[in-house]
């Protein structure tokens, strides 16, 4: 299944070799944080109030996702507009959630190290903290 992405929010020139610095579920949502080198002082803060699913995988288990250019940019989040894990398993859906499928949208978060595809009924609030140049 081909995936179609659409890039979301700013290009950092340190996506590339971004990492995943923390990672917390609860009540306000799913929130990620994401910087760049040890000696950088840039850190992206990702919030999904809408999160209802999530899984967080080695970038090296997305493969089918790099198969096609969707995310060559230095974009850090996607959204997903098909062919991903919403739509893989579609025909399971109830199992993963009790919620209206319509209303959900699949994202994807990248770093270097782990990815994370969230199933969102909202779009994510995005707060940069960047070291001035």
């Amino acid at each position: 299944m081909e995936i179609n992405s659409k890039a979301f929010g700013n290009e950092y020139d340190w996506a590339g070799y971004s990492t995943i610095t923390e990672f917390s579920f609860g009540e306000s949502g799913l929130r990620l944080v994401l910087s760049g080198s040890a000696n950088s002082e840039s850190f992206v803060e990702v919030l999904f109030t809408g999160a209802n699913a999530f899984q967080v995988l080695m970038e090296c288990d997305y493969h089918a996702y790099w198969q096609k250019d969707n995310f060559r940019t230095n974009h850090m989040i996607y959204q997903i507009k098909s062919g991903g894990w919403r739509d893989r398993v579609g025909c399971n859906y109830m199992q993963v959630l009790n919620v209206d499928y319509d209303s959900q949208t699949e994202w994807l978060v990248t770093a270097n190290d782990y990815c994370v595809s969230v199933v969102s009924g909202s779009a994510p609030i995005v707060r940069e903290f960047l070291e001035e140049e």
